[in-house]
């Protein structure tokens, strides 16, 4: 089997206080002797230093640091993948609705995503574009790592296609203006 390489971005929602859930994961995947498994993390952000030193403290071999990369270059990481992360913790803002930028870029590169975080309406359950996870359960990451690592490329691959017809069919930048056009005109009248 290929190896999925897990993404998480270190950058504000790893930084919002899930990143050591993401190493813990590493070191539950560890601890399970899987070895097919290896989250790689994209980026900067305040809680990068806490997660290289709870990695090398837990001297995790399957967790792995890059440095960021410019905006126009992330379709080609997420090409290079097979599964996305996006740590959300619970109890933030985003427990009235759920609207990233990163969400909807890792929905649409086709890529199965594990969303960890609790929050209602997530475009990942609306999309069947991956797991839903509670944000604060390893143990739970790991599960659905291993889940996904058990389908195979096909399974992977039909599950990261439904994200990405989903965000295409709802959130396609021309159909979004079309519809608040709409509504602006329902206004006038």
């Amino acid at each position: 089997m290929i190896a999925p390489n897990v993404i998480a971005e270190a950058t504000k929602p790893v930084a919002a206080g899930v990143s050591d859930v993401l190493v813990e994961a590493a070191r539950v995947l560890r601890d399970r002797d899987v070895r097919d498994i290896a989250l790689a993390f994209v980026g900067e952000g305040p809680a990068k230093a806490e997660c290289e030193r709870l990695a090398r403290e837990h001297n995790l071999t399957n967790v792995i640091f890059f440095q960021p990369v410019p905006k126009q270059v992330i379709s080609r990481v997420l090409e290079a993948i097979d599964v996305a992360l996006f740590p959300l913790r619970d109890g933030s803002v985003a427990r009235y609705g759920l609207s990233s930028n990163k969400l909807f870029d890792y929905l649409a590169s086709g890529r199965p995503v594990v969303s960890c975080c609790g929050v209602d309406s997530n475009p990942v359950q609306a999309s069947g574009g991956g797991i839903c996870v509670p944000a604060e359960s390893p143990e739970a990451v790991a599960d659905a790592l291993m889940a996904l690592a058990a389908m195979g490329h096909e399974g992977r691959r039909a599950i990261g296609e439904r994200g990405r017809r989903w965000v295409y069919e709802h959130h396609d930048a021309t159909g979004l203006a079309e519809r608040f056009l709409q509504a602006l005109s329902g206004i006038q009248r």
